[in-house]
């Protein structure tokens, strides 16, 4: 696992759809913010929230996307990368930095 990498985190009796912000010194505590919680097991999207967990605790999520819902998942992960405020994310899914144009008038 690495920063970065999307995770699931178990916190009491919940499950929370996060990604890995850092790692403690010793490793065994890891820093997520947890954007998604399990309900009835379907997420259901959550303000952003910085936690702590045992790594234990934490699976990693592998995501398949068949190509004809590929579109709505990426316009998905846009509005993750927003609400989230990774600059970097929005960027890369966007396909590079904005251009802006300018009109002469």
């Amino acid at each position: 696992m690495q920063v970065g990498d999307w995770v699931l985190a178990g916190v009491s009796r919940n499950w929370y759809l996060s990604y890995i912000d850092s790692f403690s010194i010793d490793g065994e505590t890891i820093h997520i913010t947890r954007v998604a919680k399990s309900m009835n097991g379907k997420p259901g999207w959550i303000d952003p929230v910085p936690a702590t967990c045992h790594k234990s605790l934490i699976g990693e999520v592998e995501i398949t996307i068949r190509p004809e819902d590929y579109m709505e998942m990426h316009q998905l992960m846009i509005d993750m990368a927003l609400q989230t405020k990774d600059k970097q994310w929005f960027e890369e899914l966007m396909g590079g930095k904005p251009k802006w144009h300018t009109v002469e008038q």
